[in-house]
Formats: structure tokens, C-alpha cells, sequence
């Protein structure tokens, strides 16, 4: 059985429906094409050797506008050229970029991506320095589940908010962890989707 191609196919028909059954497939696609996962949940040092083993460059950056980001390195120059532009053509109207877009723009964390395009590392996860150990493997494996779900893709066309579920889904089937920025009652219904019966308890971060 060639699992990558099992794990493309699930990830495909996903993406073209993100029904709660596809997700499942998709995920226990992800059992096979990375065997440590059979040992979910996994310790903060398997869930950052499993993001190593992905290939994902991990930066930790003084982001604002959230604890974790995945993207593609693409959209960097993308942005960069975007607000120079809008700043180049102040008397026109153009929209103003969201917080994420002006965190990318910035000096410090712009060159560091371009210093990653060099590499050709272009599936780059953020991290917000300074995160409490629990708090970054959280955030560590939720940005990495948006990576292998497919949603930095150019073709998912997903809501963010259905993204957001399923990758806390995804992050909390990894770490056993509640999520440091859900309610208690949410990071119990994470809980009781993912079949974990320990007790999910965690608040807004």
C-alpha cells in the first residue's frame, strides 16, 4: 500500500468536502503515513520530532496577531509587495491588510522568510516567542495540523472557522492536550470528538 498516495487521496476529497467523516479518513490516513501517531497522544518532544520529521521549518518570532501561524513561504513577497504598494498609492483606495499581514511585512520576521525561501524551506510554521512550554507544543501541533490537513493549500477553500475546529481537533488527537485558548466546555467537546475520556479542562489564553 502506498500510504502517501492514500494519505493525497484523503487530504484531496476533504478538501473538496470537509465533512466531519472526511476529516476521520483523513486523519487515519495521517496513521500510517507517520507511524508515531499510533502512540497519540504524543509527549512535547514526539510532537516537535514529528513536526521535524514533516519537514516543517519552526520559527519562533514576535508575531501579534496570534500564538502560531502555518503558511507556504509564497505569500511573504506576496504581502511585502501588497503594502508597499497600498503605502505607494496612498491617495487611491485599497483595503487595509489584516494584523497577519502586517506581522509578515515587518522587517524582523520578513527577511527571516526569505532567508527560509533561500533554503527552499516553503512549509514554515510560526511560533510567538515567549509561549509557556504547554502552550507552545499546543500551538505547535495545532499549526502543524493545519500543514497536513492541507488548509495552507492554494485550492482549500475552506472557512476559517471550520479550519480552526479541525485543526484543534487534529492538535488535541496529538497532544492530549486541552487547548490553552478554548473555554473548559469547548476543550471538553474536543475531548469527547477526538474519544479521549481523561478529563479536558484548559481556558481562554
Amino acid at each position: 500500500m502506498n500510504v502517501n498516495a492514500v494519505y493525497l487521496m484523503m487530504r484531496d476529497r476533504y478538501l473538496r468536502d470537509p465533512s466531519w467523516e472526511n476529516l476521520l479518513a483523513l486523519l487515519g490516513s495521517l496513521l500510517y503515513k507517520f507511524p508515531v501517531l499510533f502512540k497519540a497522544p504524543l509527549p512535547p518532544e514526539e510532537v516537535e520530532g514529528l513536526v521535524k520529521n514533516c519537514g516543517f521549518e519552526v520559527l519562533e518570532v514576535s508575531i501579534k496577531a496570534c500564538h502560531g501561524l502555518a503558511l507556504t513561504i509564497n505569500p511573504a513577497r506576496i504581502v511585502r509587495r501588497k503594502l508597499i504598494e497600498n503605502l505607494k498609492k496612498g491617495d487611491l483606495p485599497a483595503p487595509e491588510p489584516d494584523l497577519i499581514d502586517k506581522d509578515l511585512a515587518r522587517d524582523e520576521i520578513f527577511w527571516k522568510l526569505t532567508e527560509c525561501a533561500k533554503r527552499e524551506k516553503t512549509g514554515l510554521i510560526l511560533i510567538k516567542e515567549g509561549l509557556g512550554p504547554e502552550v507552545k507544543t499546543y500551538a505547535l501541533a495545532h499549526e502543524l495540523s493545519h500543514h497536513l490537513l492541507g488548509h495552507t493549500l492554494a485550492e482549500c477553500e475552506m472557512e476559517s472557522w471550520l479550519s480552526e475546529l479541525h485543526a484543534d481537533v487534529a492538535a488535541h488527537w496529538i497532544t492530549g492536550r486541552p487547548s490553552p485558548f478554548l473555554s473548559e466546555e469547548e476543550n471538553r467537546l474536543l475531548a469527547k470528538l477526538v474519544g479521549y475520556k481523561k478529563r479536558a479542562v484548559g481556558g481562554h489564553a
